[in-house]
This record gives structure tokens, sequence and C-alpha cells, in this order.
């Protein structure tokens, strides 16, 4: 049986939001968000569905760049629904709210315990790479990840 994700809102406002340097504009009301690095930057688009909307606010909820709990990704969901009847539906949303993100935006699966956005800067990508293979771990002062 195929679950569906509610959407949680109603409200049409825009929502400003900043997460790691980058400055946010969401319209609920058609699902769309608009990414920019600078002030000057042209945006970078994302057109999402009412439940890749939901989850990707989800994330924007969370300190930034923590692991948000399966659960806490679909905030309506009745908590008495079994983790496995959703965990597939949640997953196809997540497949393909990754092909929509900003290249250096990466949402990745923690443990079996949920899923973390992670944002990394185009030239810190390498650092990053060797740093989640073990090869090299960067101290809080030097590490490059916004």
């Amino acid at each position: 049986m195929k679950q569906h994700i509610p959407v949680t809102s109603t409200t049409c406002a825009p929502k400003l939001f900043c997460y790691l340097g980058y400055g946010l504009l969401c319209l609920e009301q058609i699902h769309l968000v608009l990414i920019f690095d600078s002030p000057e930057a042209i945006p970078y688009h994302l057109s999402l569905t009412p439940s890749e909307y939901t989850i990707f606010l989800q994330f924007l909820r969370y300190p930034a760049q923590q692991t948000v709990p399966f659960q806490e990704l679909v905030p309506t969901l009745n908590q008495h629904v079994p983790l496995q009847d959703f965990l597939a539906p949640l997953r196809q949303h997540i497949s393909r709210l990754k092909k929509k993100l900003p290249p250096y935006w990466k949402i990745t699966c923690e443990g079996g315990f949920g899923y973390r956005l992670r944002v990394i800067r185009p030239s810190d990508e390498s650092d990053h790479l060797r740093s989640e293979r073990g090869q090299a771990y960067l101290s809080p002062s030097t590490e490059k990840e916004v």
C-alpha cells in the first residue's frame, strides 16, 4: 500500500531562511524555493512537490547539517504508524529531492536514524570526501564545510 506524505500547512506567506550563509526564499503556496549564494547572485530555483517542500522545510528547521530523524521529516505522521509503512515513500521523496538540489547540496542517510542535509562549497568537496573516508579530519577551526 502506497503511503502519502501530507502537507502540513496552508499559509501562503513567503518564508525567509538563512542556511549556512545561503539565503532562502520559500513560497509555500506554489512549493517554490529560491536559494541565493549572495545578494547579487542569480538564485537557484527549486520547484518541489508538496511532499518534497514539506520535507525540505523540516531540514531547514533543524540546526544546520544535523541529522533529522525519519519521523521528524513527516511531521503530520500518526505516531502509531509503523516506521516501515512510511519509510519507502519517504525514500522516494528524498530521492527526487536530491536530484533537484543545487550542486554541492547533499542529502545523506545517517545510520538508519534519519537524513542529513549537507552543504559543501565547490572548492571544498575533495577535503570533505577525504574526511568522510577517514583519511583526514579537519578540526572545527579549520573545517571548510559551510
